[in-house]
C-alpha cells in the first residue's frame, strides 16, 4: 500500500506514491495549462492537482491532466499538487533576505536592475541585443549571499558561467579553468622572473 501524500481536493489525503512528478514534467504541464485548470480554466495555481489521464499510462506530461479542487471531485487514482515544494536554494534565499532586509528578486526588478547597469555584461560589455544577460550572485546563496543591490551583477550568460572569484582575494574575477584573474596571474608572472 503506498503512503498517503499532502491533502488533496476535497481535503482527501489520498496515495502519492504512484503519481512519480518529474520536475521536467511539472514544468511541461504547467505551462500547457499556463496555471489554470483545465477543464473550468480556474486559474488559481494553489489549488490545482495533477492526474494521469490513463492510469496505466506513463508519468510523462502528455498524460497528465491538470484539475482544480472542483473538478476533481470524485475522480481517483494517485496525484500531486502542481505546484512542488520550493527548493531548496529559494528556502535558503529567503532566509538569507530575510536576515539582512534584502527584496526579493522578481522577474521585474531583475529588468529594473539590468536596465539601470547599462543593458549591457559588467565584465566583457557586450550588450543584451546580442547575448541573453543573467543576474549573478557576487557572494552565492549558499555562501549566504542575498537579494541586494551590492551583491548583484549583470553578465551574458558565456560570462556568467565561466567566472569564478580569484583565488588571491583581489575582488576580481577569474575565468574557468584559471584560478586567479588576470592581473593576479600577471603580478606572479612577473614575481616569479624577478
Amino acid at each position: 500500500m503506498g503512503r498517503t501524500g499532502a491533502e488533496g481536493p476535497a481535503g482527501i489525503s489520498a496515495p502519492t506514491s504512484d503519481l512519480r512528478l518529474s520536475p521536467g514534467a511539472r514544468a511541461a504541464v504547467a505551462r500547457r495549462c499556463g496555471g489554470a485548470c483545465e477543464a473550468c480554466g480556474l486559474e488559481w495555481p494553489w489549488l490545482l492537482y495533477v492526474f494521469r489521464v490513463d492510469p496505466a499510462g506513463p508519468d510523462g506530461a502528455a498524460n497528465l491532466l491538470v484539475l482544480c479542487t472542483r473538478c476533481s471531485q470524485g475522480r481517483t487514482g494517485p496525484f500531486r499538487p502542481l505546484l512542488g515544494e520550493p527548493s531548496v536554494r529559494e528556502r535558503l534565499r529567503a532566509a538569507n533576505n530575510r536576515r539582512t532586509g534584502a527584496a526579493k528578486l522578481t522577474a521585474a526588478r531583475r529588468r529594473r536592475l539590468i536596465a539601470a547597469r547599462g543593458g549591457r555584461c559588467q565584465v566583457c560589455g557586450v550588450p543584451g541585443s546580442e547575448r541573453q544577460l543573467d543576474v549573478h550572485h557576487r557572494r552565492g546563496i549558499f555562501a549566504g549571499g542575498d537579494d541586494a543591490e551590492e551583491n548583484l551583477m549583470v553578465l551574458c550568460f558565456a560570462c556568467h558561467h565561466h567566472l569564478r572569484p580569484c583565488e588571491a582575494g583581489c575582488g576580481r574575477w577569474a575565468k574557468l579553468p584559471a584560478r586567479l584573474c588576470r592581473r593576479c596571474q600577471t603580478e606572479r608572472l612577473i614575481s616569479s622572473w624577478v
